[in-house]
């Protein structure tokens, strides 16, 4: 591609592109057929409340349902009064999401609770006939995977998997193009680093009155409050966090298999230690670097530094990178792709920042997540499920990479898995770990892939 190309692509073409979509997602010409969501999780600052102000700038959709646990005014009843400013309707509230799936006149389910909900609510919601958008992880288990594309295939709803990558528009432009710009890619790089602090060692105390611990709990064994899961630590409890494999290696890996056309891998390895903080409830790693390899060859890697302050890759907290016989070529997370030949040199770049700017200031949330959520709209007014950026035929695979890498690291095995169905080659103590022996009465799957 020439530099005049580039330029052109990114002033002219890619930036009048970006720009006019963008404000269409906002603007004129909504239509008229109207699909009604619920969303379970939007409190406060938490992921949740981006991906409602996506559906509630949608054409066409209406938030018509809220379900939290927490009842507090900064939770629950926050995003209930945002949804009524943004719309002008006060959309139905509730702590319980089986009253939810029991009304007939919600199209789709915004799921964005703790891991261990996902796809127990993804499989409810797709029985009961509706929609689904489940943020990533997909699952709190490799078992939990295969349920969900189970119910996938036997339902035909249409289930969309957080992924939100997927819906970049310069992603989804540069990503055909990398055999073109560095030659057959054979390996591709991911990382993850952060500052987390420690979480300290939880006391037992009675819960919250604001909040719902009961339903907090649902699909998950019953245990005693401590003061310190909830709101986010949960995360690097076993009970129900995935550990930051779970909570940020899909947003890259996903790209990285992507851009390699690969789906699951037959080999993975995986070392990681609490190396930055000790004596605390934190039960995942908090350095951990992870190896796939796939039937014909192709190499990912991930690299988590979660809890230490270093200089990150290209000086970015989070991203991929190809290399190919050609050079390198760098996925930057705020939608930016930047290329890179032999010697290290720049010689290409696209980026345009002002959409991504122009509609987060004026929705509340980034275009990846609006153009997200109207491509699951799009296909459930289609009825079909394949249209999905990263339905479960595209994005399962990814979710599935996580939990090899735990379970690589709970049990020092190299994990296989098989390389067209994502079935688990290993036996023992990694079998033991793919799956979830006890679920909540009331709460168990609908089937079951144990070993």
């Amino acid at each position: 591609m020439s530099k005049t190309d580039r330029r052109n692509f990114i002033k002219g073409g890619a930036g009048a592109f970006f720009i006019a979509s963008a404000k269409n997602v906002i603007g004129a010409g909504a239509p008229s057929n109207r699909v009604r969501v619920a969303v379970m999780g939007c409190r406060g600052a938490c992921r949740g409340i981006w991906v409602m102000r996506a559906a509630s700038v949608t054409p066409g959709v209406e938030v018509a349902a809220i379900c939290d646990v927490d009842t507090r005014p900064e939770g629950m009843p926050a995003a209930v009064a945002e949804v009524e400013k943004r719309t002008g309707k006060k959309p139905y509230q509730t702590t319980d999401i089986r009253k939810i799936l029991e009304m007939k006149d919600i199209d789709g389910i915004i799921c964005e609770t703790p891991d261990h909900w996902h796809a127990p609510l993804a499989w409810m919601a797709m029985l009961a006939g509706k929609a689904v958008y489940v943020e990533k992880p997909c699952s709190y288990n490799g078992e939990e995977g295969q349920i969900l594309l189970d119910t996938w295939k036997k339902t035909g709803q249409v289930l969309q998997i957080g992924c939100q990558r997927r819906a970049s528009r310069v992603y989804r432009e540069m990503i055909p193009r990398l055999k073109e710009l560095i030659g057959d890619v054979k390996y591709a790089r991911c990382w993850y680093t952060s500052r987390r602090g420690t979480i300290g060692v939880g006391k037992k105390v009675a819960p919250p009155k604001w909040l719902d611990w009961e339903m907090w709990q649902g699909p998950a064994p019953r245990t005693d409050f401590h003061d310190n899961y909830v709101h986010y630590n949960w995360h690097w409890f076993r009970r129900w966090g995935t550990g930051e494999m779970g909570n940020n290696s899909p947003h890259f890996l996903d790209i990285a298999r992507w851009g390699m056309g690969v789906d699951y891998p037959v080999k993975t390895v995986s070392l990681g230690a609490r190396c930055f903080h000790s004596g605390d409830d934190w039960e995942w790693p908090d350095t951990q670097h992870a190896s796939y390899q796939f039937a014909d060859g192709r190499i990912i890697t991930f690299e988590c530094l979660s809890s230490t302050n270093v200089k990150a890759p290209h000086d970015i907290g989070t991203g991929c990178m190809f290399f190919g016989p050609g050079g390198s070529v760098l996925f930057h997370p705020q939608d930016g792709v930047f290329q890179y030949d032999n010697k290290s040199k720049l010689v290409g770049k696209w980026l345009d920042q002002s959409a991504f700017e122009w509609i987060q200031s004026t929705t509340g949330a980034s275009y990846m997540d609006t153009d997200h959520v109207s491509n699951w709209v799009d296909a459930i007014r289609a009825k079909d499920p394949k249209l999905c950026f990263a339905g479960p035929d595209k994005s399962l695979a990814t979710t599935q990479m996580a939990h090899t890498a735990n379970l690589a690291w709970s049990t020092g095995e190299t994990i296989r898995l098989d390389a067209k169905t994502g079935a688990l080659q290993n036996k023992g103590a990694a079998a033991k770990l793919w799956c979830r022996d006890e679920y909540a009465k009331g709460w168990e799957p609908p089937v079951r892939f144990r070993g």
